[in-house]
């Protein structure tokens, strides 16, 4: 066992960051600096799982040993992911952009990496409800550069970058819908990747995408 302290705690994202001495680590134990690289993982990246599976997710019993798991994969997808509301309120992951994996190997969590061990992603529990008294969870990559802003700021001895939030839940709805919804012609013109003609402040768009 080695001491640590909590440094940071995100207030949304629910990650921590820890500050120990490595001289407290045992001599036959090799510890060594993870590289985050902050970058776009698209869908068919080629990406590495590392992590731990214990199988506590299956069956809570402290006797099972720890198995390290790690397997080649890549992104299936990257999105919003949008989780039905707590009853009663607890904390869940919201407002944000989290990746999914075409093989996703069973682990209690672990960490999305190149092949020269480079991070990119956490690869995280999302639990939430999908009725009353009932509790599931999905795993989701949520992308290291929420990790970095933190930790880049703690290894220089700086205070952590304020968070502010307005506590609402959102998402993304395509630009049809928010044109239902009264967006402006100058604000459609600025999202779309192709001119549009304009239309009335009532009538339909022409064209639509993704909005956010």
């Amino acid at each position: 066992t080695v001491a640590a302290r909590v440094e940071y705690v995100h207030p949304l994202h629910n990650f921590a960051l820890l500050r120990y001495d490595p001289a407290c680590v045992p001599a036959d134990v090799r510890v060594s600096a993870a590289k985050l690289a902050p970058r776009p993982l698209p869908p068919g990246a080629e990406v590495v799982i590392v992590g731990l599976k214990s199988g506590l997710n299956e069956d809570i019993d402290a006797s099972r040993r720890v198995d390290f798991v790690c397997r080649r994969t890549r992104v299936a997808n990257s999105g919003w992911i949008k989780l039905p509301l707590p009853n009663p309120p607890r904390f869940q992951v919201y407002n944000a952009e989290t990746l999914g994996l075409e093989v996703a190997p069973p682990v209690d969590g672990g960490v999305l990496a190149s092949d020269d061990g480079t991070v990119a992603a956490l690869w995280v529990s999302c639990a939430y409800q999908p009725a009353p008294n009932q509790l599931a969870s999905v795993f989701r990559g949520l992308p290291i550069e929420l990790v970095a802003r933190v930790a880049d700021k703690l290894i220089a001895d700086e205070a952590p970058p304020p968070w502010r939030s307005i506590g609402a839940t959102l998402e993304p709805i395509s630009l049809a819908a928010a044109r239902q919804l009264g967006l402006d012609d100058a604000t459609l013109a600025a999202h779309v990747r192709t001119p549009v003609a304009a239309a009335g402040a009532g009538g339909p768009a022409g064209a639509g995408g993704a909005g956010g």
